[in-house]
């Protein structure tokens, strides 16, 4: 069977059916694009979270990833990327910063924060935790109103750049944070 341009927008039946659900409504290159043509609303729910709490729970994050945190205020989420020891990708994900010694790591960094948090020697605690998180992205994401708050994304979020993407964590159904990136 020749692949046909139709055949290659759409991604295979059963396709990363069994830990991530439909991967998408349309097709990937629509909705690889709309990001940055228009907006989208994403449903990272499915990441592992780890609280990560304690005195040195932001020199341990520090210690594992090749991001700067010396600007990461509280209500911030940033991209991170975690490396071993010899500088080599280990994972990465998305830290939030939600108080003076407490961060939430989406993704599989949080294991690596574990291990790390075992061998070394850092005056912190993690623990697993388990969220809805949704992120808004594109140049139109702050058109998009929020249906549950009757609020548009910048009410909520604050004025915003074009481009820039914002986290929404909740838990129990109740819109908790949205975060800038």
């Amino acid at each position: 069977m020749k692949p046909t341009l139709s055949s290659l927008r759409n991604t295979p039946h059963g396709y990363f059916l069994s830990r991530f659900g439909e991967p998408e409504y349309t097709s990937w290159l629509d909705e690889s694009l709309s990001w940055k043509q228009a907006a989208s609303f994403g449903d990272w729910s499915f990441l592992w979270q780890r609280r990560i709490t304690g005195p040195e729970a932001l020199r341990l994050l520090a210690a594992i990833s090749v991001n700067s945190f010396a600007n990461f205020a509280i209500g911030q989420a940033k991209h991170v990327i975690h490396c071993n020891r010899d500088g080599k990708v280990i994972h990465e994900g998305v830290v939030s910063r939600l108080g003076e010694q407490e961060f939430m790591m989406h993704g599989r960094g949080g294991f690596w924060a574990e291990y790390n948090l075992r061998r070394g020697k850092f005056a912190a605690h993690i623990e697993a935790d388990d969220w809805f998180v949704f992120q808004l992205a594109g140049p139109r994401c702050l058109e998009l109103r929020i249906a549950e708050t009757e609020k548009h994304v910048d009410e909520l979020c604050g004025r915003l750049p074009a481009q820039t993407c914002c986290f929404v964590t909740a838990t129990n159904g109740e819109i908790e944070r949205l975060h800038p990136l």
